[in-house]
């Protein structure tokens, strides 16, 4: 699976860009083996709507951003395991080289009104197994707050909802107003161990306070709409924040650097946007044959391991008068699905050239890709 494609880059340069795409096969200790069946290349980002709220979850993001990824987008879907039956709490982790990160999944719990309007949660309902999607992770969208603060006719909060910038499409984020609502309604299944999810944290005195709320955590992609990605494209609206900023916590981006871009926000897009990954998992650029760990991530193997193809491809593209050349390939994006035994590498390479190119001339320029194997 390849196409060539042509864009103008944020650096104001032109590019001619072959992205391909392989699957293979993977077994807990023996090598991946290549498959026919690969997903097609995306075209437009893919939504599907959430279950638990009134947003919609980013599936799969465009894959023509390929040949500017500043970092490799490590992605995984699939369900958590515990391999222990129900239990109230357990962790998975994801390991790829240098990159990993973990999540731990709590069974269903509600939260709990107490007296004085102070907030708790009832235990845990045990559990064997979550899929991991951005539902059960914390966030959504408070209308009940967006009918309080902004009556039919007013005019509308910024982008027309109050939602959380980190996950629309979650549970558990309230602006603190009229708490007795919030009695009975789901917590949170999944959350960033480095920033654990407690019944006060759940609520926002303002809207604007969002920034010191719970991260939200899964290994699925995020859009360019939702934070941190989209501080690298469009401004970002926070108050100042109480707590250590959770980005910065983890080493993604700091709060200065946040600052800096809003004051001298020039609307030129950082390469950074063109990640999709959540925070954590796009922080290297990997070249294959990296040892991937799947800890509670496969349903037969409580830890699966296995090695990244080191299946290089070759990438011939040839211009219209021009000889033939070959790109260098860069990884862009590993995508891992336990659960068809499945993990897709996407490459890219790019040739800087004057102009970008008319679409039929794109759609017709020879190329070829060559696999090792």
């Amino acid at each position: 699976m390849s196409k060539v494609t042509t864009f103008r880059s944020f650096d104001g340069k032109s590019y001619l860009c072959v992205t391909a795409r392989r699957c293979y096969s993977f077994r807990n200790g023996a090598a991946a083996a290549p498959i026919a069946d690969t997903i097609p290349l995306v075209e437009e980002p893919e939504y599907v709507d959430s279950t638990t709220s009134s947003a919609e979850r980013l599936v799969s993001d465009i894959d023509f951003f390929a040949g500017t990824k500043p970092a490799t987008d490590v992605l995984l879907r699939g369900t958590a395991y515990s391999h222990q039956g129900p239990v109230p709490c357990f962790d998975v982790i994801l390991r790829v080289g240098p990159i990993a990160k973990t999540l731990r999944i709590h069974g269903d719990r509600t939260i709990r009104l107490e007296k004085g309007d102070s907030l708790s949660s009832f235990p845990p309902v045990p559990r064997a197994s979550l899929p991991l999607i951005w539902d059960h992770a914390y966030g959504g969208r408070d209308e009940y707050a967006e009918k309080a603060l902004f009556p039919s006719g007013s005019e509308e909060p910024e982008l027309g909802t109050l939602s959380y910038p980190r996950n629309p499409a979650g549970c558990g984020f309230f602006i603190d107003m009229d708490r007795e609502r919030m009695a009975g309604a789901p917590m949170p299944n999944i959350e960033d161990p480095l920033d654990p999810i407690t019944p006060d944290r759940l609520v926002a005195p303002t809207y604007g306070a969002w920034i010191d709320c719970p991260a939200a955590a899964c290994f699925e992609p995020i859009d360019v709409f939702t934070f941190p990605r989209a501080v690298f494209c469009i401004p970002a609206t926070f108050e100042t924040p109480r707590r250590s900023l959770y980005e910065e916590k983890v080493g993604f981006i700091q709060l200065e650097q946040i600052r800096r871009r809003m004051e001298a926000w020039n609307g030129i897009v950082d390469p950074r946007a063109f990640n999709c990954a959540p925070t954590g998992l796009s922080q290297a650029r990997l070249k294959g044959d990296e040892r991937v760990e799947l800890f509670r991530l496969h349903e037969q193997y409580e830890t699966c391991v296995f090695h990244l193809p080191a299946d290089r491809p070759r990438l011939l593209l040839e211009p219209p008068g021009v000889n033939t050349r070959e790109l260098a390939p860069s990884l862009q994006t590993v995508l891992i699905e336990p659960d068809r035994g499945c993990v897709t590498l996407t490459w890219a390479g790019t040739l800087e050239v004057a102009v970008p190119y008319p679409m039929d001339m794109v759609e017709s320029m020879r190329h070829a890709v060559i696999w090792e194997r």
